[in-house]
């Protein structure tokens, strides 16, 4: 056996206590609290694409809710704010910032089990082209809508043993 050949199978041998995992597993994995919101939140019915998006992302997330999920209601809004400007050329970068305010309730009950704030930003780049301008802005606004709801997921997660049992 050559070296190299022995440097690879003492290489692989070290690496083997890692390849029992950091001791990490998913929240979202089977027998773990945050399981239990898998299929057991319902947002509400969006009025604008924004919400289309945010909603489509919590569903991707969480699955499709059944029907005794939480209910879900939240209020969106959606800053445009002006970067950069170069002389001579104009605005050169932009950003959509947004807030989510949300309430957790649950289904057919008036209290609120869980309410919350979330901010977050999205930015692009500017052109002397309208058509690629708002291209970039539309997609700025779809990557906020998910980074919106990827938070909000997140939240859920770290308190939903805190409410899920209610």
């Amino acid at each position: 056996m050559s070296w190299s050949d022995r440097r690879g199978v003492l290489l692989a041998l070290a690496a083997l206590p890692l390849a029992g995992g950091c001791g990490f597993s998913p929240a979202l994995g089977r027998g773990r609290s945050a399981a239990a919101l898998r299929g057991r939140i319902r947002a509400q019915d969006p009025t604008d694409s924004a919400g289309f998006e945010l909603v489509a992302r919590l569903e991707e997330r969480l699955g499709a809710p059944g029907p005794d999920a939480f209910e879900l209601s939240y209020a969106l809004s959606l800053r445009e704010q002006t970067l950069a400007r170069v002389r001579g050329i104009g605005e050169s970068r932009g950003q959509v910032a947004g807030t989510l305010r949300y309430q957790i309730r649950k289904p057919g009950a008036a209290g609120v089990l869980q309410s919350g704030t979330l901010r977050n930003f999205a930015g692009y780049s500017r052109t002397s082209t309208p058509l690629a301008n708002r291209a970039a802005q539309e997609d700025a606004r779809r990557r906020l809508m998910r980074m919106l709801a990827d938070d909000l997921v997140a939240e859920l997660i770290l308190t939903a043993s805190d409410w899920s049992a209610a």
